[in-house]
């Protein structure tokens, strides 16, 4: 058996226009794989296409929206239009949000669910009709560290990815020993645009605990994923330990959880104002 390739595979990234997205598309690209980007901005998916283009790949640009489920099966009737068939399903779109629970508005919960959530459960439905029909494929959720513990401030995002997280787990146990995969990855803190595009109810865009990792470690760690897959991937200096300390240490892990408020809101509390 030789090594895995991605060479002429067709990969269906959503949330392809910036940050995770768009790194994991040029890597794909440059693999020899032919590459669907999606997301709501044309404007910047043509230029990830003409980048992919310039450097030798192919890639078809579909602006839509995950949110909608007929947008979604638009963009595979797209992909099957232009390349026949759909191998690796990468659901990356995504939406964050930084408040005190007691602050955030239904619209703002209910919004957070349709793009991480909602956006996973029409991708997976969708590319699973075609997998079926190929007798193969592979599907990659996008999640994050939040869909294993809830940091503070962090209640309708860590919801939102504990659903994505649930979503995965699940349809990857009912499709175990066939051939088609579904696996998740989990990156930490990236240095994206996402921050800029996330809502927040926090003075200013507040402070980290932890340093951003650069965007092109976990658009790489999709790709190998891709090349060699796996149930669950950990993208994050110290993701393994936290998760330990959330689920085996839960004490311990109040104490990282406090310092964490400490550092984003500072001594301001809603019920002090």
């Amino acid at each position: 058996m030789g090594r895995p390739t991605l060479r002429h595979k067709v990969v269906v990234i959503t949330g392809a226009s910036s940050g995770i997205g768009r790194d994991a598309a040029l890597r794909f690209a440059q693999r020899g794989a032919h590459v669907v980007i999606a997301a709501r901005r044309a404007e910047l998916l043509d230029e990830v296409k003409v980048q992919i283009e310039r450097e030798g790949g192919r890639a078809l640009a579909v602006p839509m929206d995950v949110t909608y489920r007929s947008q979604v099966e638009w963009l595979l009737g797209a992909t099957l239009e232009h390349f026949g068939r759909a191998d690796i399903w990468v659901n990356c779109a995504g939406l964050g949000m930084v408040a005190w629970f007691s602050d955030t508005t239904e619209a703002e919960f209910r919004r957070i669910f349709e793009v991480n959530a909602m956006g996973t459960f029409h991708g997976c439905q969708v590319a699973l009709q075609q997998m079926y029909r190929q007798g193969a494929g592979h599907i990659i959720n996008v999640s994050s560290l939040a869909g294993r513990f809830a940091l503070p401030l962090n209640g309708a995002y860590a919801a939102a990815k504990h659903a994505v997280n649930a979503i995965s787990q699940s349809v990857a146990c009912e499709l175990e020993g066939t051939p088609i995969r579904v696996s998740t990855v989990m990156p930490s803190l990236t240095d994206t645009p996402f921050f800029d595009a996330m809502v927040s109810k926090l003075p200013g865009r507040g402070d980290s605990v932890v340093q951003a990792m650069p965007v092109g470690r976990v658009g790489e760690a999709i790709v190998r994923c891709a090349l060699r897959p796996r149930d669950q991937v950990v993208v994050a200096p110290l993701g393994r330990w936290l998760i330990v300390l959330a689920e085996v240490c839960p004490p311990v892990f109040r104490l990282v959880a406090r310092r964490y408020l400490q550092v984003r809101a500072g001594d301001a509390r809603p019920w002090q104002s």
